[in-house]
C-alpha cells in the first residue's frame, strides 16, 4: 500500500523540512513507485518517480502550513501522471488503498475515483456550501463500503481538508499538539515527531466510514457518517453453487482486488483469490449489470 504523511502546521516549528525528508525517506523504502507533495506556501505540486530531494525546496517548505506527502505502491496505472498529489483548480487529494470500483479500463482506480469525483461535485447547480457538495458526492461514491480506502481532499478555496476511510483497512494515525497536526499511514514515522519539537502528541481516534473536517485552523471535527447501506446479501445464496470456492489453507494469501492478507475465508474467481468483502462486491456488480441489460 501506499504512505502519507501530512503535516498541517499550527505555529512555527523547527526543522520541518527536515522532518518531512525523514519521514518521506522512511516511506520511500517499500513504497518506490513514485514520490509527490504539495506545498502551500506555493500552492504546488512536485512528482517524481524517484525520491524528491526535499531540501531543494526548504524556503517554500519552511514558509508553508500544509505539507501534503505521497509515496507510492502502484497497483494499477504505472505511468508518472498516476502519481499523487492529484490536483485542479479546486482540490489537492491523496489516497492510500485500492478502490476498483472506480477503474475505468488499464488506468489507475485512484485517478478514477478522482475524476468521478471532481465530475460529481462541479454537476451539483443547487446553492449549498463546498463542504456541503463535498460531503453529498463523498456519501454518493462510497454508498457501499467496497474496497479499502483512506483518502484526504484539501480544499485550495476554502483552505479546509477532509478525511474518510473504510472500515478497520486501512490504517490511519493522527497525532496533534497545539503546534501542529501530523496524518499518516505509517505508525512507525510518528518516532520523527521529536525533530519538530519536545511537546507531546496525543493519537486522535479517527472511526472508518466517517468523513472528518480539518479546518484551516486545524481543528479536526468529525461532520458525517458514510451511508450504512449494505450489500443485498440474500444475493449471494447461491454462491457455493457457482463461482466460490473454499480453500482448504488460507495463510499467505493476498485479495487481488484490494491487496489485504486474507484472514478468512478465500473465494476463488477465474483463478483470482478474493477475499469476502471484494467477492461480494464483484458479484453485487455482475448481478448489476444482468439486470440492466435485461432491462435494456
Amino acid at each position: 500500500m501506499c504512505n502519507i504523511n501530512t503535516l498541517f502546521i499550527k505555529n512555527k516549528l523547527k526543522n520541518t523540512t527536515q522532518f518531512m525528508m525523514a519521514v518521506s525517506s522512511h516511506s520511500f523504502e517499500t513504497n518506490k513507485d513514485g514520490e509527490g507533495i504539495y506545498i502551500s506556501s506555493t500552492d504546488t505540486v512536485h512528482k517524481s518517480r524517484d525520491k524528491i530531494n526535499l531540501f531543494e525546496f526548504k524556503n517554500e517548505i519552511e514558509k508553508s502550513n500544509v505539507l501534503i506527502s505521497h509515496q507510492r505502491l502502484s497497483t494499477s496505472g504505472f505511468e508518472l501522471e498516476y502519481n499523487h498529489p492529484f490536483e485542479n483548480e479546486n482540490f489537492v487529494m491523496v489516497h492510500n488503498g485500492v478502490i476498483n470500483q472506480f477503474k475505468n479500463g488499464t488506468g489507475s482506480d485512484t485517478f478514477g475515483f478522482w475524476s468521478k469525483f471532481n465530475e460529481e461535485f462541479n454537476s451539483i447547480t443547487s446553492h449549498l456550501s463546498r463542504e456541503n457538495k463535498v460531503k453529498r458526492v463523498i456519501k454518493k461514491l462510497f454508498k457501499v463500503d467496497s474496497g479499502s480506502y483512506s483518502i484526504l481532499i484539501h480544499d485550495r478555496k476554502t483552505k479546509n481538508s477532509f478525511y474518510f476511510r473504510g472500515t478497520g483497512y486501512p490504517p490511519i494515525h493522527f497525532f496533534e499538539n497545539d503546534q501542529c497536526l501530523f496524518i499518516t499511514t505509517n505508525e512507525h514515522n510518528g518516532t520523527f515527531l521529536n525533530m519538530l519539537t519536545n511537546k507531546e502528541f496525543t493519537e486522535l481516534e479517527i472511526n472508518g466510514r466517517t468523513i472528518y473536517k480539518i479546518t484551516k485552523a486545524f481543528k479536526v471535527y468529525e461532520i458525517a457518517k458514510l451511508p450504512k447501506e449494505k450489500i443485498n446479501y440474500s444475493l449471494l445464496d447461491y454462491k457455493s453453487e457457482q463461482q466460490q470456492s473454499q480453500l482448504s489453507s488460507f495463510a499467505g494469501y493476498t485479495c487481488v482486488d484490494c491487496n489485504k492478507q486474507i484472514h478468512d475465508i478465500v473465494y476463488e474467481q477465474d483463478s483470482e483469490k478474493l477475499c469476502d468483502d471484494c467477492w461480494k462486491f464483484r458479484f453485487e456488480n455482475n448481478m448489476l449489470e444482468e439486470t440492466q441489460w435485461k432491462e435494456n
